[in-house]
Protein backbone atom coordinates (compact mmCIF):
# COMPACT_ATOMS: atom_id res chain seq x y z
CA UNK A 1 0.00 0.00 0.00
CA UNK A 2 2.99 2.26 0.55
CA UNK A 3 4.12 1.76 -3.06
CA UNK A 4 7.73 1.12 -2.05
CA UNK A 5 8.10 -1.61 -4.70
CA UNK A 6 6.48 -2.14 -8.04
CA UNK A 7 3.61 -4.59 -8.39
CA UNK A 8 5.93 -6.91 -10.30
CA UNK A 9 8.53 -6.85 -7.53
CA UNK A 10 5.95 -7.62 -4.84
CA UNK A 11 4.43 -10.39 -6.96
CA UNK A 12 7.83 -11.95 -7.66
CA UNK A 13 8.76 -11.85 -3.98
CA UNK A 14 5.61 -13.77 -3.05
CA UNK A 15 5.45 -16.02 -6.13
CA UNK A 16 2.13 -14.74 -7.45
CA UNK A 17 0.96 -12.92 -10.57
CA UNK A 18 1.10 -9.09 -10.55
CA UNK A 19 -2.61 -8.94 -11.38
CA UNK A 20 -3.36 -10.72 -8.10
CA UNK A 21 -1.44 -8.06 -6.15
CA UNK A 22 -3.34 -5.33 -7.99
CA UNK A 23 -6.68 -7.01 -7.28
CA UNK A 24 -5.87 -7.39 -3.57
CA UNK A 25 -4.83 -3.73 -3.33
CA UNK A 26 -8.04 -2.64 -5.04
CA UNK A 27 -10.12 -4.84 -2.71
CA UNK A 28 -8.42 -3.42 0.33
CA UNK A 29 -8.77 0.18 -0.79
CA UNK A 30 -12.42 -0.29 -1.75
CA UNK A 31 -13.63 -2.13 1.31
CA UNK A 32 -10.72 -2.50 3.69
CA UNK A 33 -10.66 -5.37 6.10
CA UNK A 34 -14.27 -6.38 5.44
CA UNK A 35 -13.58 -7.10 1.77
CA UNK A 36 -10.69 -9.40 2.60
CA UNK A 37 -12.64 -11.18 5.33
CA UNK A 38 -15.60 -11.75 3.00
CA UNK A 39 -13.26 -13.19 0.38
CA UNK A 40 -11.75 -15.56 2.95
CA UNK A 41 -15.24 -16.64 4.01
CA UNK A 42 -16.22 -17.37 0.41
CA UNK A 43 -13.00 -19.36 0.00
CA UNK A 44 -13.90 -21.51 2.99
CA UNK A 45 -17.37 -22.11 1.55
CA UNK A 46 -15.85 -23.18 -1.77
CA UNK A 47 -13.44 -25.53 0.02
CA UNK A 48 -16.43 -27.30 1.57
CA UNK A 49 -17.78 -28.24 -1.90
CA UNK A 50 -14.54 -29.85 -3.12
CA UNK A 51 -15.37 -33.40 -1.91
CA UNK A 52 -18.78 -33.18 -3.64
CA UNK A 53 -17.14 -32.03 -6.86
CA UNK A 54 -14.58 -34.83 -6.72
CA UNK A 55 -17.40 -37.34 -6.27
CA UNK A 56 -19.23 -35.88 -9.27
CA UNK A 57 -16.07 -36.07 -11.39
CA UNK A 58 -15.70 -39.74 -10.45
CA UNK A 59 -19.32 -40.44 -11.33
CA UNK A 60 -19.07 -38.72 -14.70
CA UNK A 61 -15.79 -40.48 -15.49
CA UNK A 62 -17.41 -43.84 -14.81
CA UNK A 63 -20.37 -42.96 -17.04
CA UNK A 64 -18.07 -41.82 -19.83
CA UNK A 65 -16.04 -45.02 -19.62
CA UNK A 66 -19.20 -47.14 -19.61
CA UNK A 67 -20.67 -45.45 -22.66
CA UNK A 68 -17.34 -45.56 -24.46
CA UNK A 69 -17.27 -49.35 -24.02
CA UNK A 70 -20.93 -49.73 -25.03
CA UNK A 71 -20.47 -47.63 -28.15
CA UNK A 72 -17.12 -49.28 -28.98
CA UNK A 73 -15.01 -46.14 -28.88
Amino acid sequence: MREVDTLSAVAARHGIHPNQVRDWCRLFLDGGKAALQNRAKRGAEHEATIPDLHAKIGELTMRRDFFSKVLGR
